[in-house]
């Protein structure tokens, strides 16, 4: 008989906070399944053929029955726009899809994959082992899987009760359930893996800021129309915006205000006005995450916007003013009142005379108010003379352009 001791305490503990984990996921993805998408996605197959389905609810087992029985019934794993996915997992964009069958290369790899994670299961509910890097797979050979045993080993006699534990497992057919989740879903999972990831966070916040490279000078955006004030974005500069905004939230201004100083700065002294662009645009949108950390910095914040404000470029201009009159006086608002109005308001005052750009001059004075908006009187009523006098020549200049 073999006899082995087990690290109750921790599979006490470690087992019930992988099953919340995994449930809090499951529940958080369920929604996305119960909403009433009524788009339409296109599905593009090997063969050349586009199938039409529904956005959220066509599984990728929908389409392989859509196709034949058999393939259905034979059907292992997708891949869909290069990963691969669980034949249940709904479609969620427009998609190349391919289906795999056990005989072919990527069907053998999810049978390994899922027999790793049984084999690890295994381990941990036996023997008690600690779970490490897996599930490991090697194309052509089979599975192993990577375990922490502490100061024992293993032998045959416990692989014949690792055996016997991963052949009751199988009985019981539970469904194999796949999720992916963004790195920050995975913070709010985790907290402390963000901690152990700094050269990460570097990697991936550069890509980010690259992403905001991805912008056009159109014509369209030098007018103070609404409809063209995304005029020359890209998707790539859209979703780097929103994730640098959610990346900030999830990870928080202590890993992000370091990583982002000195490459701010970098983007901020380049000659393209691209990544002037790109650098005050971050800035913005990390404000909201980082705001703690960002008010001990403020002097260095505030100088990065004001010497941005007389830019020779109209983008570059538009998004330092975006930055202090929009985020920053939002999540920043009374310190940056207090500490910094005698710059702020005349770096304002200075961009609602620039006639020749209608974009800048609005934004300007809309981000006057918002500055403005909770500030006390002692603050304000030095600049009330002359912010009154600017709005009054916009008027004019209003009334004699619509003539």
């Amino acid at each position: 008989m073999v006899v082995h001791a087990k690290d109750e305490p921790y599979l006490a503990t470690s087992i019930p906070k992988r099953v919340r984990i995994f449930e809090w996921i499951q529940e958080e993805q369920q929604i996305c399944l119960l909403s009433p998408y009524t788009d339409l996605i296109k599905v593009l197959l090997p063969d050349g053929n586009v199938k039409e389905e529904n956005k959220w609810q066509t599984t990728h087992l929908d389409v392989a029955r859509e196709i034949s029985k058999n393939l259905a019934n034979n059907a292992l794993i997708a891949k869909v726009n290069c990963v691969l996915w669980d034949m249940t997992r709904p479609l969620e964009e427009d998609s190349q899809l391919q289906i795999f069958r056990f005989d072919d290369d990527e069907g053998h790899d999810t049978f390994w994959h899922s027999s790793s994670h049984i084999l690890g299961q295994s381990h941990e509910m036996e023997y008690g082992c600690k779970i490490c890097i897996g599930p490991c797979t090697t194309r052509g050979e089979g599975f192993y899987s990577d375990v922490f045993c502490g100061d024992s080993g293993l032998n045959d006699d416990h692989l014949k009760l690792i055996e016997a534990r991963a052949l009751k497992a199988v009985a019981k057919k539970h469904p194999f359930k796949q999720f992916a989740i963004t790195l920050v879903e995975a913070r709010e999972c985790t907290p402390g893996m963000a901690r152990k990831m700094s050269q990460f966070t570097s990697r991936l916040f550069a890509i980010l800021m690259k992403m905001l490279l991805d912008i056009e000078d159109d014509p369209a955006w030098h007018t103070a129309e609404t409809e063209d004030e995304d005029a020359g974005e890209t998707s790539n500069y859209s979703v780097g915006q929103e994730c640098l905004d959610r990346l900030s939230i999830s990870l928080g201004g202590n890993l992000i205000v370091p990583v982002a100083s000195e490459q701010l700065l970098a983007y901020l002294a380049a000659p393209e006005w691209q990544k002037r662009l790109a650098a005050l645009i971050a800035l913005a949108q990390i404000a909201e995450g980082c705001s703690k950390v960002m008010i001990k910095n403020l002097e260095q914040v505030v100088a990065m916007v004001l010497n941005s404000s007389p830019d020779q470029h109209p983008h570059v201009r538009w998004a330092a003013i975006n930055a202090i009159g929009g985020q920053l006086s939002t999540d920043l608002g009374l310190y940056l009142q207090v500490q910094y109005h005698r710059g702020v308001f005349p770096a304002l005052a200075a961009a609602m005379d620039d006639f020749q750009n209608p974009r800048v001059e609005t934004h300007a004075t809309s981000a006057l108010l918002n500055f403005s908006e909770n500030c006390t009187h002692d603050i304000l009523t030095p600049y009330l003379d002359g912010i009154v006098c600017k709005l009054l020549v916009l008027l004019l200049n209003g009334k004699h352009r619509e003539s």
